[in-house]
Parts: C-alpha cells; sequence; structure tokens
C-alpha cells in the first residue's frame, strides 16, 4: 500500500490511503435513475433528486420530492409529481401532473408520442 503524507488534505489522504482516487475539482457523477418497470404498478416513489423513469403500461406513481427528470416510455400511465425539472413522455395516453417545477421554473417537457397530457395539477 502507498504511504501517504505531507501536504494532502486529510479526506484526499484517507482516500488514497484506501485506494479511491479523488480528482481535484471533479464533479460527482450524476445521480443513477430509480426505474419502475412493469404494467399495472400502482405504489408511491421518493426521487430524492435521483432521476425517474418509467417503463411500462398502465402504471399509477405517485412522486414525491424533486424528480429533475422524469421519463414516461409506454401507454395509459398516470403520474403525479411534487415537483419536476423535466418530463418526457413517449407513447400514447400517458397524464403527467406536477405541483410545481424544480427552482420555481416550469418544467420542460418534450412529448414525442399521441394524446399523452402533462400540465400542473389543479
Amino acid at each position: 500500500m502507498p504511504s501517504v503524507t505531507g501536504s494532502l488534505p486529510a479526506a484526499r489522504a484517507a482516500a488514497l490511503a484506501a485506494g479511491v482516487g479523488l480528482a481535484v475539482g471533479a464533479r460527482a457523477a450524476p445521480a443513477q435513475p430509480h426505474v419502475v418497470r412493469g404494467d399495472g404498478a400502482r405504489q408511491t416513489v421518493a426521487c430524492a433528486g435521483r432521476p425517474l423513469v418509467v417503463r411500462g403500461h398502465r402504471n399509477e406513481l405517485v412522486l414525491r420530492g424533486a424528480c429533475p427528470r422524469v421519463v414516461v416510455v409506454g401507454d395509459d400511465n398516470v403520474l403525479a409529481l411534487d415537483s419536476a425539472g423535466t418530463i418526457a413522455t413517449r407513447g400514447r395516453g400517458n397524464r403527467v401532473t406536477y405541483l410545481a417545477g424544480i427552482a420555481g421554473r416550469v418544467p420542460g417537457v418534450t412529448d414525442t408520442g399521441a394524446g399523452n397530457t402533462v400540465g400542473p395539477r389543479r
């Protein structure tokens, strides 16, 4: 194991000693998305700052917290979001509602399907 000495900050020195490299000025890797796969699921998901991908049909999901990006691929899914940065729908008949955008902005919406609706919850 290499010796750690001298002027490195303690956290970097400990990381090096453990065999973990920390690049100076490096950014953390983006959060891995939470993925919901299947048909007919009914569940509540905590986004906790992670992107969400829904792949399937006839799912009913309540998404708590901030979801920076939501992607819906399938048909007839119903999603109720607390907040989102961007929302993308692919497929048919999906309904996505949100209470707010992240940081007070309206979420960006991309719809490449047919008969999908995305908008604020009333």
